[in-house]
């Protein structure tokens, strides 16, 4: 797992703050990197069900999308979605992490938190053996 700080562009920071800091909890959507591993792409994807306790993202939008990202050469590097003000990753998202990095044939994957109380991001990424809260620097 790498040790060093996300980082991320200024402008999918606030595309996450005026997204998932507008609507309720368990939204969410995918972030993906076209250089050096920036986090440089945020799609919304507000998932199939609504449940103040689960996100249920909608997988066939998290599908086209990634095979539009292949072709514009970004690279898929995990989920975020919001919470009330739990800052914990739960059991299910751990699990969804996991499944992620199976499918996905990937050593890690990020699986950030967007706290609405407070409005605070909290960066995880999730390996097989290990999770990491991670720093992030915004650029």
């Amino acid at each position: 797992m790498n040790e060093a700080k996300i980082r991320v562009l200024k402008t999918v920071v606030i595309d996450i703050t005026n997204t998932l800091g507008s609507i309720n909890s368990e939204s969410g959507g995918l972030l993906g990197s076209s250089h050096e591993g920036i986090i440089d792409a945020f799609v919304f994807n507000k998932g199939l069900l609504s449940s103040r306790n689960e996100y249920y993202p909608n997988i066939d939008l998290m599908q086209n999308q990634i095979q539009k990202w292949d072709s514009a050469h970004i690279s898929f590097k995990g989920i975020i979605h919001s919470h009330t003000s739990y800052v914990g990753l739960s059991e299910k998202d751990i699990f969804m992490s996991r499944k992620l990095l199976r499918i996905n044939s990937i050593d890690s994957v990020l699986m950030p938190l967007f706290v609405l109380k407070g409005q605070k991001l909290i960066w995880y990424e999730v390996s097989e053996r290990d999770i990491i809260v991670k720093d992030c620097d915004i650029l």
